[in-house]
């Protein structure tokens, strides 16, 4: 995996620029059938200010709302290869999923979780945690 995608010293320009003080950069090849090859995986600049602790290549953040993008980008792909239908409800996809009645468990469809019309409140204090399994999150 190479590391000398950017010009040197870009990364740390844009960091001061920004005035952020540190950032993890991923970028992968996929290849026809979506097979990931990484060609960068890097920590720029400080996770930890106070205790001088750096970015790594592993170091995970928050991405706030651009998971937004990310998400429905995905989920219309995975539409166009028929493998996801924007009007299934998620119990046939996640079939532990639960809102506040079965009426609403039952209906929620992927349509309507994209369009945020489903009731969940906001979720400002689920911001990620490393003692936090994906299946507390869910």
């Amino acid at each position: 995996m190479g590391t000398q995608i950017f010009p040197a010293g870009f990364v740390e320009n844009e960091l001061a620029w920004w005035k952020i003080p540190g950032v993890t950069i991923g970028i992968v090849r996929a290849d026809d059938n979506g097979h990931g090859e990484p060609l960068l995986l890097a920590g720029y600049g400080e996770r930890d200010c106070e205790a001088h602790l750096p970015m790594t290549g592993g170091t995970l953040g928050g991405i706030a709302s651009c998971s937004k993008a990310f998400t429905s980008a995905v989920a219309a792909a995975l539409v166009d290869e028929g493998k996801l239908s924007f009007d299934t409800p998620v119990r046939e996809y996640i079939p532990e999923f639960r809102l506040w009645d079965d009426a609403a468990s039952d209906g929620c469809t992927v349509r309507d979780m994209l369009y945020h019309r489903t009731g969940i409140a906001g979720h400002d204090a689920m911001w990620p945690h490393p003692g936090q399994s994906r299946e507390n999150y869910l």
